[in-house]
């Protein structure tokens, strides 16, 4: 069972089935062994992902601005359903069965979700190679007039709670070519500000240090950016005069500068990276007028509302699936489905 995270998957349980010889659990998760011929460990299980367990974890969790967690204590106070040991295998059998049909949907979820994003990377490869190979190409230094990074104090461990409170921005406020300004750390009062690092609408951002996968994301900051600064871990890069830096955004963000990225990131650890200033100067843009920009990036902010369309539409049905998933368990463990008759129910 976890011992912290996400709200939402505070206390969660699932039966471990030696998936991995020589295996052992880390400090935030709990093993717990039923007492035989009183508990099933399956029930159990599946009783902790359910809508009653949810609501006894958050309910008693210790919570934070991002996360959650529990103790030994409440876990082994949560009070399960108990009915006869032959019940609880019945209703973890027909549990089983009808998790399983509702899992597999998705997971064909998330395998749309998965092409419907390559199918935009695809579309943002073809654009940007076509206009390389027919205009060519120039080092991203000789439309840079800057590259700088911010600085890291020590901040709260909450993000602020209006605009007019000062906050240094997180790693995780570039995200897949997203600026997600909600993602900062509130500033204290007693520190004060450098303001040269505020961001502006419409700055180019690039994270300098992640995993290698996401070290390199970039963003351009959008909307209200009021009193938020740049921290050491990422990236401003001033553009030239001319120069659209969506566009460019878009081109860092194509699969001929990704793989750049991946040789040049460095670090002593697979789990975290760096890149220099240097190495973003020598990326590849193509050699193409301001007006070209603008039609590119109207072609595929067009192609990347299509998709988001889509996305938003299985990320909802997503949402009623493991909603279904969450009342099917809970009715099951609490008595109020009948598993012997209930199959039109699981069905339905």
């Amino acid at each position: 069972m976890t011992e912290g995270g996400d709200l939402d998957k505070l206390g969660r349980g699932t039966l471990w089935q030696n998936e991995l010889d020589g295996c052992l659990h880390q400090n935030h998760v709990f093993a717990l062994r039923p007492f035989p011929g009183k508990l099933d460990p399956r029930y159990l299980a599946l009783a902790t992902q359910s809508a009653y367990a949810r609501h006894y974890f958050e309910s008693t969790g210790v919570k934070t601005t991002n996360l959650a967690s529990t103790n030994r204590i409440k876990i082994l106070g949560f009070p399960v359903p108990l009915p006869p040991l032959k019940e609880q295998r019945r209703i973890a059998d027909f549990l089983d069965i009808e998790t399983a049909r509702i899992d597999e949907l998705i997971q064909l979820d998330y395998s749309l979700k998965a092409r419907l994003e390559e199918r935009e990377k695809s579309y943002r490869d073809f654009m940007i190679d076509g206009m390389a190979g027919e205009f060519g190409e120039i080092p991203l230094r000789r439309l840079v007039q800057k590259i700088e990074q911010g600085a890291s104090p020590q901040c709260e461990g909450s993000a602020r709670q209006g605009r007019d409170e000062w906050a240094v921005l997180k790693l995780s406020a570039v995200k897949r070519g997203h600026f997600l300004s909600d993602e900062n750390k509130r500033l204290p009062v007693e520190v004060a500000p450098e303001v040269r690092y505020e961001v502006k609408a419409g700055d180019l951002l690039v994270t300098r240090a992640n995993t290698p996968e996401l070290v390199g994301d970039v963003a351009v900051v959008t909307g209200s950016a009021e009193k938020l600064l740049l921290p050491d871990l990422i990236y401003r890069v001033r553009l030239k005069s001319g120069v659209e830096s969506e566009f460019v955004s878009q081109v860092l963000r194509s699969n001929r500068v990704r793989s750049l990225i991946e040789a040049s990131a460095r670090g002593s650890s697979q789990s975290m990276v760096k890149l220099r200033g240097e190495d973003i100067k020598e990326w590849p843009v193509p050699l193409v007028e301001q007006a070209m920009q603008r039609a590119c990036m109207e072609e595929l902010r067009r192609r990347s509302a299509e998709i988001w369309d889509l996305r938003q539409k299985v990320d909802r049905r997503v949402a009623l699936l493991e909603e279904r998933r969450r009342a099917v368990v809970t009715a099951a463990v609490t008595g109020e489905l009948d598993v012997t008759t209930a199959r039109s129910f699981g069905s339905a």
